[in-house]
């Protein structure tokens, strides 16, 4: 007896499996191929760069004034939102690397502090517990509220 004959094509609920792993096979390769295709669209435009002094200004929502005028500052990633808004960053010098929005406002994607010409990244860490977080807030074990850290970018990270 056959592979056929013991799979049974003939048979609805048979063609029916073989329908569905078509299409299953079908999204499977969408979804492989889809943020490849995205990173690479990514890739091919290049980050604005804005540095100047971070605001906590527009009802409490983060904003850099550089080049005169003040932008309005967003992001996708919480965390980095959460760190925008942070009120111990306001009067620092911040470069910040994203995309302009029509409306004026600029969508961060990478942020560091400037200190002497040289760029740090910001991270939030108790030093009880030994824990680093993103962004700011209480520890995750102890409660207490995380010290705001610049790490400069050219030291390896923990």
């Amino acid at each position: 007896m056959g592979l056929k004959s013991k799979i049974g094509y003939s048979h609805p609920r048979a063609e029916g499996r073989l329908d569905i792993w078509l299409v299953t096979g079908t999204l499977a390769a969408m979804f492989v191929g889809a943020p490849r295709l995205i990173t690479a669209q990514a890739a091919e435009k290049p980050l604005e760069t804005i540095q100047g002094i971070m605001l906590q200004a527009l009802e409490g929502k983060p904003a850099l004034k550089a080049r005169g005028k003040e932008f309005p500052l967003s992001a996708r990633a919480s965390y980095l939102l959460h760190t925008l808004e942070d009120k111990r960053l306001a009067g620092r010098e911040v470069r910040v690397e994203g995309e302009p929005k029509p409306d004026g406002s600029f969508e961060a994607w990478k942020f560091f502090t400037v200190r002497d010409g040289k760029l740090y990244r910001v991270r939030y860490y108790c030093q009880i517990c030994n824990i680093e977080a993103l962004e700011p807030g209480r520890c995750v074990c102890c409660q207490r509220p995380t010290e705001l850290q610049e790490i400069p970018v050219d030291q390896p990270g923990p």
